[in-house]
């Protein structure tokens, strides 16, 4: 059903090219049990409706056309130009008509998190993982403009430049955005199932921080790792390694977005966020 607004946890296997990478990733994870926190998927469609009025997808294709992608300054300002034409259209309309009733049955007061999901976003032979934006702590009347905003970050410089050298077009694929539940959250970390320093299958990393995963995401300051070496699924991994730097601040939000530095509570300060990652053999955390 083409206008739909999606679920998280009730997103198919079919609706990969609907709701992008990240929001049919999520779901799977909801779907399997984990702890995903609230959310719907405003779908690709929705965007391409966005763009596909004729002030908008003339000017954007019209732009690129005459673009040098070997010119990175040219690049760059062609992006300026085609993500302020995003920013500068009006979207209360289709506010109401998409997605009005989820935003009217939130919670009065309640924070979220706008978060881009690219068709691209995650596949097997192509990946844009932090080439588009996610905006943290969003109150409800500006959930539209962080929307808006999403669908803007489609034509970040690094996501046109690797569409373009993938030979993947520029219109037509689009961006699905989850408007999900924020959490306050103790710690937060990324895990990656092969070591991205390496590539090797055999090892995982675990990169964590304190707060709000501003760390580890978006390289604020140091954060603590962990390194293991793949076992079965039963037995789990081998920690090999622990690099801990026992900081006493985190990333927090205050209710304008703004990120602040916390202290963390008494019982934390200190101690690695990373501490949970054990086996039999884990020796003693390396300290810097």
């Amino acid at each position: 059903m083409e206008n739909r607004i999606y679920s998280l946890g009730h997103i198919l296997p079919e609706d990969l090219e609907k709701v992008g990478g990240k929001a049919a990733n999520l779901s799977r994870l909801a779907s399997a049990g984990f702890p995903v926190p609230e959310g719907f998927v405003i779908p690709v469609h929705i965007f391409n409706k966005f763009v596909e009025r004729p002030q908008l997808r003339d000017r954007i294709g019209s732009i690129l056309a005459a673009v040098d992608f070997d010119d990175d300054g040219e690049l760059g300002a062609a992006c300026v130009q085609i993500r302020e034409l995003i920013l500068d259209a009006r979207i209360e309309a289709l506010v109401r008509s998409e997605f009005g009733e989820q935003l009217a049955a939130m919670s009065p007061g309640s924070l979220w998190a706008v978060r881009s999901s690219a068709v691209e976003e995650d596949l097997a032979e192509a990946s844009f993982a932090g080439q588009q934006d996610t905006y943290l702590n969003v109150e409800i009347e500006n959930i539209p403009e962080g929307v808006k905003r999403c669908w803007a970050s489609y034509y970040n410089d690094r996501a046109v430049a690797y569409r373009h050298d993938a030979a993947i077009p520029q219109l037509g694929g689009g961006i699905a955005v989850i408007v999900q539940r924020m959490v306050d959250a103790r710690s937060s970390g990324v895990m990656f199932t092969t070591d991205p320093l390496n590539r090797d299958a055999k090892h995982l990393l675990i990169d964590s921080s304190w707060g709000l995963g501003e760390a580890p995401v978006r390289d604020r300051g140091p954060r603590d790792l962990g390194h293991l070496q793949h076992r079965s699924r039963l037995d789990g991994g081998v920690l090999e390694d622990r690099r801990a730097h026992h900081r006493d601040r985190g990333h927090s939000l205050a209710r304008s977005g703004r990120f602040e530095g916390v202290r963390h509570p008494g019982g934390h300060r200190g101690q690695e966020c990373n501490q949970n990652i054990k086996n039999g053999t884990e020796g003693n955390p390396r300290r810097e």
